[in-house]
């Protein structure tokens, strides 16, 4: 296996086109690991793609927690999407018993595939987190424990499905 390259600590952005992939599955989460390897706490903006999204992920951690920031770019022009945003409504889901979600701004055909979509509600499990809209950007951020691995690939594989997911609706 080849060394892994190592960035100074000045340098932000890491371009991911750049970096080989280690993981055939999600190559992102191991490089975001080896760099909260290296550093106690820090931060790092990557950018990637997915399903042709331009993505900019922004990672911020400390010793415990890691707060992931996923900008995602709609690649199609003629696309603008309704302001809003979608976060579960904790109080209401503690005292209905099941989840819930709290929307916020304009609804659209977007906005009802994050509240049906199997893969967009559980990426709404973590802990804060939340979908916005914005013109052409859909943002993801969720808190997740710095040392859970797991979680941290599911967060890109469910956002990839959902980056698919969106790409069939536009089509439709």
């Amino acid at each position: 296996m080849e060394e892994f390259p190592r960035w100074k600590q000045s340098s932000r952005v890491v371009n991911f086109q750049t970096i080989k992939k280690l993981n055939k599955q999600e190559p992102l989460v191991d490089v975001l690991s080896e760099e909260m390897n290296i550093l106690l706490k820090g931060e790092k903006i990557f950018t990637s793609s997915y399903n042709d999204w331009p993505i900019e992920l922004d990672a911020k951690w400390s010793a415990k927690k890691v707060h992931l920031k996923m900008s995602a770019k709609v690649p199609k022009f003629h696309i603008i999407f309704e302001n809003c945003t979608i976060r579960k409504a904790k109080l209401m889901s503690i005292v209905a018993g099941y989840d819930n979600y709290k929307l916020s701004g304009s609804s659209s055909p977007i906005s009802d595939l994050f509240l049906t979509s199997a893969s967009a509600k559980n990426l709404l499990k973590g802990k804060n987190a939340s979908f916005e809209l914005s013109h052409k950007n859909l943002i993801y951020e969720i808190q997740l424990k710095r040392f859970d691995k797991t979680s941290l690939t599911n967060v890109f594989i469910l956002f990839n499905k959902l980056t698919q997911e969106i790409n069939e609706l536009i089509r439709n």
